[in-house]
């Protein structure tokens, strides 16, 4: 009987320790900024905020006009000011479900032309 019990109680230590370093998953959300033509545009300023949140991941995007944010599931925004017609350009605030090892696309629309006119 005791013998039992002490297995008991091992088996209850290995599950406890088991759940607690189990790895929190993410998913991924790709982001691209395209000009009015295609081009992928480089150095755009992108942020990420979860809903409900006030602070957010802020990258830019690389040569090829991309940034990646890896988080942990959840809703969260797309934000993102860049050059667009008129005086003050495009806004973005998109929502985007992030679901665990999964990837989430954006694509956000600029204009390379409208640099010139700013």
């Amino acid at each position: 009987m005791k013998r039992l019990s002490w297995l008991g109680l091992f088996f209850l230590i290995i599950i406890s320790c088991k759940e607690n370093t189990t790895k929190v998953e993410t998913g991924t959300v790709l982001v691209k900024v395209v000009d009015l033509d295609g081009t992928l545009m480089a150095n755009e300023t992108i942020t990420l905020k979860q809903e409900n949140s006030e602070s957010g991941l802020v990258k830019k995007t690389d040569k090829e006009g991309i940034c990646r944010f890896n988080v942990k599931p959840g809703k969260y925004y797309v934000n993102a000011h860049l050059p667009g017609p008129g005086p003050s350009g495009k806004f973005y605030h998109t929502l985007v479900i992030v679901k665990e090892n999964e990837m989430s696309q954006i694509t956000l629309e600029a204009c390379r032309e409208c640099y010139k006119i700013q």
